[in-house]
């Protein structure tokens, strides 16, 4: 008998617990870029501002932000709320001014520039108001994904690969770019600008799992590629619903339509933890145990090169991610990885 494995990479842009450094991060760069930053007063607004944007120039923010967040919280409250406010007021002079409505009892964002049912405009001092605008601005876009589809038989220990995905995804009209995100994975607004629709994503993923029903998702840090393809699945939702998604209807498909429903059946999948193998998390568990091991960390070219014995090349690339965690996975099963290693174009050992 044999057990699917689909070993999963995703890179995005923005993330869900780090959306206030995003709405932050891109506010300080836009102002910058803009030469603005003195004409929106964000020198007088934003705590420490000079040491921002110096941090920033050097392309330290996040040691930055890592220190005003340690060292004063009210601060952190003051900057988000700062970045915000120029989001609302940038939208406003495009002609799309930022408005909420309540639904569901929930405060929703209107999108489509229409006041039509909003009851109450954007206000910077509102908590739901402001949550709601870093969700929609902020919340991470899937902008590559690398799949590894493999079946090991436990019987023989091999590991035999079916299929094997790349393709890169076109950020939402929302997205506000990161470049220190694309710095580390390397994609520009033109290969993105290029991309496919990420409901792409979606489909390939239903359908791996209608093809293989007891398929386990595999990826290096689960609780992160786990969590975007979450936070992704309900935005998308969200923006087919125009922006207003009632929360009971993620847990049920009653009078949703068929495309709806599939998105929806796909997303109680994946929310399912025992559909995941987190090879971190194992790889700890190996090291410390079984093998007596000592590493200085278990990010994945860590684990990768300790296993495979080769440096891990073009790190951040979802292809050669997913390509390494699914030699690592090998590993962690005590089965041959040549057919693996062969995709990351490796002579086999």
């Amino acid at each position: 008998m044999s057990i699917v494995y689909a070993v999963i990479d995703t890179e995005s842009e923005g993330f869900v617990a780090k959306e206030r450094e995003g709405a932050c991060a891109w506010c300080v760069g836009a102002l910058l870029a803009h030469g603005t930053w003195r004409a929106e007063n964000a020198h007088k607004a934003i705590p420490n501002a000079e040491q921002c944007a110096a941090h920033y120039g050097k392309g330290t923010f996040g040691a930055y932000w890592g220190g005003l967040d340690r060292l004063n919280k009210k601060h952190k409250e003051t900057f988000t709320t700062f970045a915000v406010g120029y989001l609302a007021r940038q939208r406003a002079a495009e002609g799309r001014p930022i408005e909420m409505t309540r639904a569901e009892g929930a405060w929703r964002f209107c999108r489509d520039g229409s006041t039509h049912g909003c009851v109450a405009p954007f206000d910077a001092a509102n908590a739901a108001h402001v949550s709601e605008v870093l969700r929609v601005f902020f919340s991470p876009d899937i902008v590559a994904c690398g799949i590894v589809l493999c079946a090991y038989d436990a019987r023989e220990r091999t590991m035999q690969v079916l299929s094997e995905h790349y393709a890169v995804y076109r950020p939402s009209a929302e997205h506000k770019a990161s470049v220190v995100a694309r710095a580390i994975h390397g994609l520009d607004a033109a290969a993105l600008g290029e991309g496919a629709d990420v409901a792409a994503l979606y489909e390939r993923l239903s359908e791996i799992i209608e093809r293989y029903p007891a398929v386990v998702f595999v990826a290096h840090y689960a609780p992160h590629d786990r969590g975007v393809l979450l936070q992704g699945i309900d935005n998308h939702a969200a923006d087919a619903a125009g922006g207003v998604l009632d929360p009971a209807q993620l847990d049920g498909c009653c009078g949703c339509d068929g495309s709806r429903a599939r998105l929806l059946r796909l997303r109680r999948e994946l929310q399912d933890a025992r559909r995941w193998t987190c090879t971190w998390q194992r790889s700890v568990l190996l090291m410390a145990g079984a093998c007596g091991r000592s590493l200085k960390n278990f990010k994945l070219p860590t684990v990768y090169e300790a296993v495979a014995g080769t440096p891990l090349l073009t790190h951040h690339n979802a292809r050669t991610d997913a390509c390494a965690c699914a030699v690592i996975l090998c590993r962690l099963l005590g089965c041959d990885d040549r057919a693996v290693r062969g995709l990351m174009g490796e002579a086999p050992v």
